[in-house]
Parts: structure tokens; sequence; C-alpha cells
């Protein structure tokens, strides 16, 4: 994310221009998605399409693949109240293609909307406290600090006129937006849908293409071939695997952090995972970079604390990995090698305590299954037993809810937008020690507009330093597009509004 003092930068557009020649407005582009369920991009269940329909809406901001926010129909935002409001100012002469002129009441009555009709998009109320508008103002009051919190407005605004019982009811309810395409219903048809260029967009200079055609198809496999031929522009890794897509292409990939956090959590019901030395050889004994490119084929992110190292928190992923360093943490904690067995064990009060832990694993999460024997074999090096308990997901809710293990490898969907105060215990599903939660608390509790980076940093090495859970990595989305559509940039939750500065010849 990126921390702002008081207002927000201006849209700043970056367009390449060859050999003195610059990029010719007109020609059509062609993406796909599945046949729509529904036209309402609240309800669509199908990814594609929503990132279709964010082509016809618009957000307040846009992010990047890399957390940092851009102003769409705001204008600039800042923070009063010490942090805990956040005013975001609208910008002015802004329309719906139905020709009424977009304002606060449009923000109002969206936010209503998702509060009623929207549960996939409710975390953006997580942190909110409050809304209302004042003049062409929206205010939002926030429950606590959240510097990144401008990022949860990245989603369609719908006009106050809309027509509720038909918009979620009928399937094919005329798209309303504010965005730089507008749907061509008379071109809507069994195999293909049309976006057609919208006129009085509130940015002159986009976009470039005339129309983007939606080739509606069957199935992923199907969606591959397409792309592979040509036939479509682009592909996200909802489709495809990396196998599937033929290399000898000309197309460009788009790569950035993903929302699933992989991590190993504690059942501190049992002694020696108390015991900050015994989770910092745990910290150590893992390569993640070996990891990450075994599992996930070099397509995840590594990381040592909560904070996805693909955003701009002031931080770097640094390596812990070292072996060596086991060996001193395991002294540290008074642990030995007696009985030469190859675990590390102590003796407490003439009862023998070895380092041997049960993990639980879902065995249904083919990714699970690859990082638990990577772990196993890493453990095993550093004197460290674990044994794999893997078991099928209804039987892994029960043993998690009944804290039949001492080790939790699981998995946990943070979005870039998240509070990350609010993240610390997961919402409570895992266990972390009190003293431990309150000490990160309080650093990210005692942050403000001007030294956010700096406390970021700060919880980073604490959070590392205590390791109340061992992190693991973040996986990573992607998206493709062919050589043939110049200055295609992906954005994290809109995937396809790169097309709004894209083209195709200069």
């Amino acid at each position: 994310m990126i921390f702002l003092v008081s207002s927000c930068k201006k849209e700043v557009t970056k367009i390449p221009v060859a050999d003195g020649e610059k990029p010719l407005y007109g020609q059509n582009i062609n993406l796909f998605s599945y046949y729509p369920d529904t036209l309402n991009p609240f309800l669509t269940e199908i990814r594609e399409n929503y990132d279709i329909m964010s082509l016809v809406y618009e957000p307040l901001f846009a992010v990047r693949e890399r957390g940092e926010e851009e102003p769409c129909l705001a204008s600039a935002y800042k923070f009063e109240n010490g942090g805990l409001t956040v005013r975001v100012m609208l910008k002015d002469n802004v329309k719906f293609h139905s020709g009424a002129v977009f304002g606060a009441d449009d923000v109002i009555f969206t936010l209503k909307y998702i509060a009623e009709y929207a549960p996939n998009f409710l975390y953006i109320f997580d942190n909110i406290k409050g809304y209302s508008k004042d003049g062409n103002d929206v205010v939002f009051n926030l429950k606590s600090l959240q510097f990144n919190f401008v990022s949860c407005l990245d989603f369609p605004i719908i006009s106050k006129s809309t027509d509720i019982k038909s918009f979620n009811e009928n399937a094919h309810y005329q798209p309303n937006g504010c965005g730089a395409f507008e749907f061509d219903a008379n071109a809507f048809k069994q195999k293909e849908m049309r976006l057609v260029k919208n006129a009085e967009y509130y940015n002159p200079d986009f976009p470039y293409a005339d129309s983007i055609t939606v080739k509606l198809l069957k199935n992923s496999p199907v969606a591959v071939s397409a792309f592979n031929g040509n036939e479509v522009s682009a592909i996200t890794s909802d489709e495809f695997v990396w196998g599937d897509v033929s290399f000898t292409n000309d197309f460009t990939v788009s790569e950035y952090g993903g929302d699933w956090f992989y991590f190993l959590a504690f059942n501190y019901e049992n002694a020696l995972l108390c015991d900050v030395n015994v989770r910092r050889m745990m910290l150590s004994m893992i390569d993640r970079d070996d990891m990450v490119q075994k599992v996930f084929q070099t397509h995840a992110y590594a990381t040592n604390s909560i904070l996805n190292p693909m955003y701009n928190y002031g931080m770097v992923y640094t390596d812990e990995f070292d072996l060596d360093n086991t060996a001193g943490y395991a002294k540290d904690a008074g642990l030995t090698d007696k009985d030469k067995n190859g675990i590390y064990e102590k003796t407490v009060d003439d009862e023998v305590f070895s380092l041997s832990f049960s993990v639980l694993a879902d065995a249904d999460d083919d990714k699970i299954m690859k990082i638990a024997d990577i772990l196993a074999q890493s453990a095993k090096k550093a004197k460290i037993s674990l044994n794999i308990k893997r078991l099928s997901n209804e039987d892994y809710q029960t043993a998690f809810t009944e804290k039949d293990y001492d080790i939790l490898l699981t998995k946990e969907k943070i979005r870039c937008c998240d509070n990350l105060a609010s993240k610390l215990d997961f919402n409570g599903k895992y266990e972390v020690p009190y003293e431990i939660y309150t000490e990160l608390a309080n650093i990210l509790n005692g942050a403000d507009t001007e030294n956010a980076n700096e406390k970021m940093r700060e919880f980073n090495n604490l959070y590392i330093s205590l390791a109340p859970c061992i992190a693991l990595c973040y996986d990573s989305y992607a998206t493709l597009c062919h050589g043939s559509v110049k200055n295609f940039t992906v954005w994290r939750n809109s995937r396809y509004r790169g097309i709004l500065q894209s083209f195709i010849k200069y």
C-alpha cells in the first residue's frame, strides 16, 4: 500500500512513443468471459464477467498490482481527526452512461446497496464505523487507524436511480456506470458481448480503443486455446496453469502478489511452542525460496511476516533460512540430542520433552500437501520431528475446531486493503498469545500519517523476532496479454482495466 499524508496523487499515465510516433485511437480489442450469470457486478459469481463489467462501472479508487491506489471517480482524499476520519473528494462533471450527473448521493446509495445485497463486498465495512456525505464529499469514520483505507474503495459505483429489483433479478439489466466503455445491448448475442467507447468519459485521453468484443467461451481449456490462437488478447491465471500456454507467442506477463497467505499456526497449549527459541528454529529451518520454486513453480512471494513483500510497506523480504542458526536457538532453549536419535529434547523435572509435533494439514489441498512434505524434510535437518496428519477437509475442520494438533499448516485470505491491526489474530481463528498480540498491535496503534512506513518496518521486524506464527508465502496472480496490444497494465481488482490505456497501433 501507499501511505499518503493529505491527499492522493493525480492520475499518472505513461504512454510509450515509438520512433516519435504516438498511439492511434480506434481499433477493437478482443477479450473473453463466460456466458454471464448476471450483468450485476456485485452479484456475478464469474470473475471474468466482473472484470468485463469493471470497464463499464467505475470505482472511487483503483488499486494497482503492488497496492498503490489511484483516483478514478474520486479526485483526492485526506485524513482528519488524527487519521480516524477519511474525507473523499469527488470529481466534478462526471456522468453516468444514462446522462445523469454523478455525485455523493450515488456513492451513499452504492454503500447502502452493498450492505444489504452484496455479501461478497461486505469486507469494505470491516473498519468503517459510519459514513455520510458532506456537500459533494463522502466522509468515512473509521474504527481504527488504517492508512490504506482508500484501497477498500475499489468497487463499482452505481447510480442512485438504479431499479434495485431489476438490477438484482434481471440477468440482462442494462448496465449503467461511469466507465470508459458503455454496454451495447443491441450487440449482446449468445456468443459475444460488445462494449463501445464512452464519448463522455471524464478522462478525454482514454480509452484508445473504440470497442471491446467479449467472446463468451465455454470453459478454461477453450479460453487457453483461444489465447494461444490469438483469438483473444488476454487471459488470467484463473484459466491457465503455466504449462498450458504456448510460449512461442509474443505476449507480456504481469504478475503480482495474491491474497492467500500460507503459514504455520501454533497450539500454544504445547509448552515447547511457547518458547520463542523453538519458534525461531522453525523460522530458520525453512528454505522459503526453494519451497516457492518447487510448490508454486516460483509463482508466489516468500515472506517472514504477515506483510506481503509485494506491497509498499517500506520493507522487503529478508531470507531467514540458516540451519546453523537452529542449533543456536536449540542451545538457548536448553535443548540437546542426548540419545543421538536425531531429535532435540530437554528434561524438566525428570520428564523428557522432545521436539516432536503433530502437524494438521488439509489433504484436499494439493499445494498444502506439497508444502507439508518439504516442511517434514526441512524439520528433520533441524532435528525436529513433524508428524503430518493428512485429513480430508471435513475431518480437518473438526480437528481444527477441537485443537487436535500442535502445529497447523494452513492459509488465510488477506486482501491488500485489509486493516492489518484487525488481522493479527486472524479474526480469532488462530491462537496468538495475548502478550504478543498486544505488543504487535501497539506498534500499529502508535502509527500516524507521518510515521506509517517506519512503523510498518518496526512491526515487520518485531513480528519476525517473536514468530507468533511462521509465515511462508503469498500466492501470486498473473495476466498474459498478446504483444499486439500495446501498453497493457494490470490492476488488482479489475484486471482488464489496463485496456483503458491500451492500443493496437502507433
